[in-house]
């Protein structure tokens, strides 16, 4: 993919430091958008989609953590991160790569190293598959998920999903018809926590209640005894 098909997002409450690196990239030949705030991320992509790659400051202003920002962007696709930070982070830095970042640049650092940072993680992708989970998607007869909204709407009416069920939702989806392992599904959805079966199950259950015509009888969200979880967004399940 040429440079100038690749957009990134860069949200930094820092105008000269943002305009700097925003115009470093777009030099490079990339499309980039600015905002300096989480609100204004969001609205970037609910008006051109997800991005191929965001940089954020972990620290946007003093009431705006710019990790939001990618919590909630990752409740939809597993868009790469570059995070910025103005001090050292120290243990912070490695709760920041486990959390969502995939690199951690200490500044000052001049733009022209930031830009090679984005390069070298664009070259580590093996596609840009994540770009194309929708902002609204049909996901089961009469059920539509709203991924920005964190909500479905069933038959028309509105229904909110938890942080957890969305996450647990959009890894079974993008997964259809594939058994996930509970433990896999844990570690996943509540990374580093201590969270048992009976969590999964829980939260298994109430997205059935939500989604399913029939919650005692379900159709799309299956349990393969011995195996774990799947996702059938037509209720057939084929043997394997």
């Amino acid at each position: 993919m040429k440079g100038d098909e690749i957009r990134i997002l860069i949200a930094d409450a820092d105008q000269p430091e943002r305009d700097a690196l925003c115009r470093a990239l777009a030099d490079s030949g990339f499309l980039v958008t600015c905002v300096a705030s989480t609100t204004e991320g969001l609205r970037s992509v609910e008006r051109l989609g997800l991005p191929h790659l965001m940089i954020v400051a972990p620290h946007i202003n003093g009431t705006d953590d710019g990790m939001n920002l990618c919590r909630e962007i990752h409740l939809s696709a597993d868009v790469p991160v570059i995070a910025i930070a103005h001090e050292p982070l120290h243990d912070q830095a490695a709760y920041l790569i486990e959390e969502c970042a995939d690199d951690v640049v200490l500044l000052p650092a001049s733009p022209e190293e930031i830009v090679s940072r984005v390069r070298r993680l664009l070259r580590r992708l093996s596609d840009f598959s994540y770009r194309n989970a929708a902002a609204s998607q049909q996901i089961a007869p009469g059920v539509r998920l709203n991924r920005l909204e964190q909500s479905l709407d069933v038959d028309g009416r509105a229904v909110t999903l938890t942080d957890r069920e969305a996450a647990l939702l959009d890894l079974l989806m993008r997964h259809e018809k594939r058994i996930l392992s509970g433990d896999f599904l844990m570690g996943q959805v509540w990374p580093g926590g201590r969270v048992g079966r009976g969590t999964l199950r829980v939260t298994i259950h109430r997205l059935r209640q939500k989604i399913e015509p029939l919650p005692d009888e379900p159709r799309h969200i299956l349990s393969v005894r011995g195996h774990g979880y799947t996702f059938c967004s037509d209720g057939v399940l084929s043997p394997s």
